[in-house]
Parts: C-alpha cells; sequence; structure tokens
C-alpha cells in the first residue's frame, strides 16, 4: 500500500493451485479415538480447517469415553479412503462427552 509504479513497469503474477491431499484413511480409522489425537493427525495430513463438535450424551463414561470421536465428515460428506481433499475443505470432528 502507498508503492508508486510508472505505467510501464513489468507485473509478473503467480498463482497456485490448492494443495490436495489423498486420505490415507477411512471414516473408521477416527471411531473410537481421542478426539484431540485425530485433530493433530490431520493437521499433519496438511487440513487447515478443522472443527470439533461435542455430543453432549454421557452420563458415566462407562460405554464411551470422554473426548471418544463418533465421527469423522469433510465438506460435510463421511471420510473415505483414498479420496483426493483440498487442505481447506471443511473437516468436522463430532466427540461424545459429559452432559
Amino acid at each position: 500500500e502507498g508503492d508508486i509504479f510508472s505505467e510501464n513497469s513489468e507485473v509478473i503474477i503467480i498463482y497456485h493451485e490448492k494443495q490436495e491431499i489423498v486420505m490415507p484413511f477411512s471414516g473408521c480409522h477416527f471411531i473410537n479415538r481421542d478426539y484431540i489425537d485425530v485433530e493433530n493427525e490431520l493437521w499433519s495430513l496438511g487440513f487447515s480447517e478443522i472443527c470439533e463438535y461435542a455430543i453432549r450424551d454421557l452420563l458415566t463414561g462407562w460405554l464411551r469415553r470422554d473426548g471418544s470421536v463418533e465421527n469423522v465428515t469433510i465438506a460435510g460428506k463421511e471420510v473415505q479412503r483414498n479420496a483426493v481433499y483440498k487442505y481447506d475443505d471443511k473437516l468436522a470432528i463430532y466427540y461424545h462427552t459429559y452432559l
């Protein structure tokens, strides 16, 4: 901002395609794992838009552990092994926690 260039200055525009990530896991890989571990694993794959959603359904934590993953979706759909996703596709991690 504030820079002035002459009318005959050369302008170079560089662009790139969005990084694509091939998912090495199916959705069942994440089920019942701790949601923080799952989030870290997805970050390490290169995803940047990860949200967590709590399912507040636990009373005692005997049948399911607090923080255990119910499912993971990308762009609103179930994760598919070997599917190609963009790095900024919206990921959602649904996990169980106490009421």
